[in-house]
C-alpha cells in the first residue's frame, strides 16, 4: 500500500486529508497534538522547534517512501501593520511556515523518500493584504522555495497548491479581528458562511490532485478547476 505523509493533522484540512486518504493509503501524520481519529503512524512534533522537526523527519524517512507528502501545517500569525511587528514575530512565522518545511523537504530529497511534495499555499503568496505581512511574506517565500526546488530536482513533483477559502481554525482567528483595524478581514467575514469545509476541500484535492500534477505547474489555485 502506498504511503502518504501529512503535517498539521490535528484539525482542519490536515485532518480531512488524512481521513480521505486513509481508505486507499497508509497515512503517516506529523503534528503537535495527536489527532483524534486513526492514522497508521503518528509522530508528535512541534514545528516551531526546528531541532525536533529534524529528528522527526529523519525517523519518518528511515524506512518509508511516500507517494504524496502534504506540507499542510502553518500559522496565520498576528494581523497588524508591519511596522508594529517585531522581528521575533517574523522568526516564529518563518520557523513554522518556511524553515520547518525546508528541513522536511531536504531530508525527503536526501533519502529519496518522496514522489510528490505538495505545499498547501494561498493566494496570499502572490498578493499582499493590509495587516497580513507575516502570513503573506512566509507564503511568498515558501512558494518561491518550492519553485526553485522544482527546477533543481525535476525527478520529484513539487506543487504549491492554493485551496481557496476553507472554514478552518485559521478563518476563526480572522473573524476575531475588527475590520476597522484590519480592513482586509471584511471580505473573509462576508464569505465565512459560504466557505468550503475542510472535508469538501480534501475531497476535491483527492479527486483532482493527479491531474493537477500532470500539468507540471509549480503553483495551482484549486479555484481554477
Amino acid at each position: 500500500m502506498d504511503k502518504v505523509l501529512i503535517t498539521g493533522t490535528t484539525s482542519g484540512l490536515g485532518a480531512s486529508l488524512s481521513r480521505v486518504y486513509e481508505s486507499d493509503y497508509s497515512v503517516h501524520s506529523i503534528s503537535r497534538n495527536k489527532p483524534d481519529c486513526y492514522w497508521d503512524v503518528h509522530r508528535d512534533c512541534d514545528l516551531a522547534n526546528l531541532n525536533q522537526v529534524e529528528r522527526t523527519i529523519k525517523g519518518a524517512c528511515e524506512t518509508n517512501y511516500y507517494k504524496y507528502v502534504f506540507l499542510n501545517a502553518g500559522i496565520l500569525g498576528q494581523l497588524a501593520e508591519s511596522s508594529s511587528l517585531k522581528t521575533s514575530h517574523y522568526k516564529t512565522a518563518f520557523d513554522i511556515n518556511v524553515w520547518s518545511n525546508k528541513i522536511i523537504i531536504d531530508e525527503l530529497l536526501k533519502t529519496k523518500a518522496a514522489e510528490n511534495i505538495i505545499c498547501v499555499s494561498s493566494g496570499a503568496a502572490s498578493k499582499g493584504y493590509y495587516g497580513w505581512s507575516l502570513y503573506c511574506s512566509t507564503k511568498a517565500a515558501m512558494k518561491q522555495l518550492m519553485s526553485c526546488y522544482s527546477l533543481e530536482y525535476p525527478e520529484v513533483n513539487f506543487l504549491s497548491l492554493a485551496p481557496g477559502l476553507v472554514k478552518t481554525k485559521m478563518q476563526d482567528e480572522i473573524q476575531q479581528y475588527d475590520e476597522k483595524d484590519i480592513p482586509s478581514v471584511k471580505k473573509f467575514k462576508e464569505a465565512y458562511d459560504t466557505m468550503q469545509t475542510p472535508d469538501e476541500c480534501a475531497e476535491k484535492i483527492y479527486k483532482h490532485l493527479d491531474s493537477i500534477l500532470e500539468k507540471k505547474q509549480d503553483f495551482f489555485d484549486l479555484r481554477n478547476l
